[in-house]
């Protein structure tokens, strides 16, 4: 299914899993922190979250890991830098949850094709690293 196909596919449907990603939405919009400056969320169960949905719907998933790009010493990645938060955060990774080549990230209010995230979500390249597999969602999400 070619990506524009998959946007209209996301815009006309109706689904839990859109509910859920677009009420973290508009609860991460204070950069994944409270009014006090706590961090109120973690990606993780986030990701979590949404591959349990995807499954109810008969949907299996995988979560993957994130990370900035590799820098020269081989051993350390750059920091992620979130677009949709003005240089306001930095991170050392992030988890997402994956579906069909679309990222279910509750940065976005809809899940943004996977050859689009990068550029979209942190505006560099990262590194994108399968942590659970579809073939292991199931067991994992259910532990």
């Amino acid at each position: 299914m070619s990506i524009e196909n998959k946007q209209e596919t996301i815009q006309k449907e109706k689904r839990p899993v859109f509910d859920y990603l677009k009420r973290k939405n508009e609860t991460l919009i204070n950069d994944y922190r409270t009014p006090e400056s706590s961090h109120s969320e973690s990606c993780l169960l986030i990701a979590i979250d949404i591959a349990k949905i995807l499954l109810k719907e008969g949907k299996k998933s995988y979560i993957s890991s994130i990370r900035g790009k590799r820098l020269p010493d081989g051993l350390n990645n750059e920091s992620l830098v979130p677009t949709q938060y003005k240089g306001r955060e930095k991170w050392g990774g992030h988890v997402v949850c994956i579906y069909d080549d679309l990222v279910y990230d509750p940065m976005f209010s809809k899940p943004i094709p996977l050859e689009e995230y990068p550029q979209k979500a942190f505006g560099s390249e990262i590194e994108i690293k399968v942590i659970v597999p579809e073939n292991e969602i199931e067991e994992f999400v259910n532990r």
